[in-house]
């Protein structure tokens, strides 16, 4: 259910507010965030190690947008509940319930709001689902029906709120309708009551998300979109596994970890290194037209920072606009000496040595030195001969000596010009391939190249006089999904898709015709370390 209500929330239809009667204590609320979600996150403990949260369902233009890939994201969903068994009554009653309701019309018709607001987080390490409803008295029929379908029922009422509680022992699963909002979670049965009570609405935690700085802090200074934003505190949730916490998240640690972990020398050692990188963020920060960027920020104290840009190398052989006119490119900007020392540091630290993590000294392999970033561009392909054109380079301190280091049998004397391209059969005359044997070498001052296919020479020579100015990439990539799919028969991309998964054929098929172009990046950036995704859809979505 709450796969499907996800699905519904980035794919569903024009939002019908409605008021919630969720409690919440009177407190002031976080700026920015309107009064459903200020209610719900008024439930989120303010120090939850981990929060997912849906807090400005996306406009009806962005829904729009997105509708083809998350009406497929459903159909997957449906393939895959078609496809699924289930023994236990309960089990076989909730794929009934489901089945033919994956759909933006099937979800509300179970009373699922269109585009609600919505949030996953921890009490302590339990995790709690709450998502808004738009029709509470559908959604308890339903749940009553599952819950009878073994000829017993699990249905309690607290605080005058439906709740249902199922297993036993070290695990067991609660659903409750909180006003107009239904809530999950998992928890062990030791914690039965006091977690019930968080579940149903009759507590909520003395300091909330919803009086902190979380949502100022990831739309100020994270530029993230309140349509999804995610934070795992990595520091919060080892300090809790270790046995920290209020009494409720201690006694969900002690039946769910071994009490050796507060002991462990090397987990003491992790958290005490976490000071310098707390916690990651993640979601959406553009929904713009045709374009969607989506970011992974890991926070950084200055000094980590500074150490990450101490190895950010050019990106050798690297053009402007590569990234967005190649069928596939990926470049690396990093010092593999300055990388190699800087890693030797960090498992060297005093905080690590009780993990045992530090290797013993050993030489880096030869190819390895004196690298110091690194490209590949294909900027065409044949699939009747599984054969591209392209160029792949490197940057090198001393171009000759690391080839004397590396690749010993080269004949490094055709290279003794810098700039002037040479065949490949000039360096090694026992090449048997021929699509090796066009090829073409070449060397600059401190980079290497070596290009393939048609104007391959013409390649080779800017692939040794082009760097792009680094900005603190660590590493790029990009790829023409289009451009891939013009290049093979559709029907045989099917087939493809279908046999290594035929439940995800929906999703994939749509993916694939969807989208035009991928880019992403992993950049030092101030205050941390970001991986950022940019797609591009296709001006018109063709299902074919």
């Amino acid at each position: 259910m709450l796969a499907a209500a996800l699905g519904i929330a980035w794919g569903g239809c024009d939002r019908d507010a409605a008021p919630t009667t969720s409690p919440e204590p009177t407190a002031t609320r976080a700026r920015g965030l309107d009064d459903t979600a200020a209610r719900m996150l008024a439930h989120v403990p303010a120090r939850t190690p981990y929060v997912w949260a849906g807090v400005e369902p996306p406009s009806e233009r962005q829904l729009r947008q997105l509708r083809p890939l998350l009406d497929a994201s459903l159909a997957a969903i449906a393939e895959q509940l078609d496809a699924a068994t289930a023994t236990a009554p309960e089990a076989a009653a909730l794929l009934a319930v489901l089945r033919g309701h994956m759909d933006r019309a099937g979800l509300v018709a179970l009373g699922l709001r269109s585009n609600p607001h919505w949030v996953v987080y921890g009490i302590g390490l339990a995790p709690v689902v709450r998502i808004e409803l738009g029709d509470p008295a559908r959604v308890q029929a339903s749940i009553d029906a599952i819950d009878r379908a073994d000829g017993h029922s699990a249905h309690r009422t607290i605080a005058g709120h439906p709740t249902w509680t199922w297993g036993s022992g070290e695990l067991e699963l609660a659903v409750a309708i909180d006003g107009e909002t239904l809530v999950l979670a998992a928890y062990p049965s030791r914690v039965r009551e006091s977690m019930l009570a968080h579940v149903a609405g009759a507590a909520a935690p003395a300091d909330s998300l919803a009086r902190s700085r979380w949502y100022e802090q990831a739309r100020g200074e994270h530029d993230l979109l309140g349509a999804a934003i995610g934070m795992v505190d990595l520091e919060r949730a080892l300090a809790l596994a270790r046995g920290e916490g209020t009494p409720l998240e201690r006694a969900i640690t002690a039946a769910w970890f071994d009490d050796d972990l507060a002991r462990d020398d090397c987990a003491a050692g992790v958290l005490t290194t976490l000071h310098d990188a707390p916690r990651l963020w993640f979601g959406p920060r553009a929904i713009d037209g045709a374009r969607l960027e989506a970011v992974t920020i890991w926070e950084l104290s200055p000094r980590v920072e500074d150490e990450l840009r101490g190895i950010v190398a050019p990106l050798p052989g690297l053009e402007r606009g590569a990234l967005h006119d190649a069928l596939a490119a990926v470049a690396l900007g990093i010092d593999s000496d300055a990388t190699l020392a800087l890693v030797q540091r960090w498992l060297d630290a005093p905080a690590l040595r009780a993990c045992g993590l530090a290797p013993e000294q050993t030489a880096a392999p030869p190819w390895l030195r004196g690298l110091r970033g690194a490209s590949l561009v294909v900027d065409a392909w044949h699939p009747e001969r599984n054969t591209g054109d392209g160029a792949l380079a490197l940057g090198v301190i001393d171009p000759l000596r690391w080839l004397a280091d590396a690749l010993p049998s080269i004949d490094r004397s055709a290279l003794a010009h810098v700039g002037r391209p040479v065949r490949l059969l000039a360096l090694d005359p026992t090449l048997g391939d021929p699509t090796l044997r066009e090829g073409w070498a070449a060397r600059g001052r401190d980079r290497l190249a070596v290009a393939l296919g048609q104007g391959a020479r013409h390649r080779v020579r800017r692939a040794v006089s082009h760097a792009q100015r680094n900005r603190g990439h660590l590493a790029v990539a990009s790829i023409d999904v289009h451009g891939w799919t013009e290049l093979y028969p559709r029907e045989r991309l099917r087939a493809l898709v279908a046999a290594s998964d035929p439940s995800e054929r929906a999703l994939t098929d749509a993916i694939v015709w969807a989208i035009d172009h991928v880019e992403a990046s992993l950049l030092v950036v101030d205050g941390g370390l970001e991986l950022r995704g940019v797609t591009t859809l296709r001006p018109r979505f063709t299902r074919r």
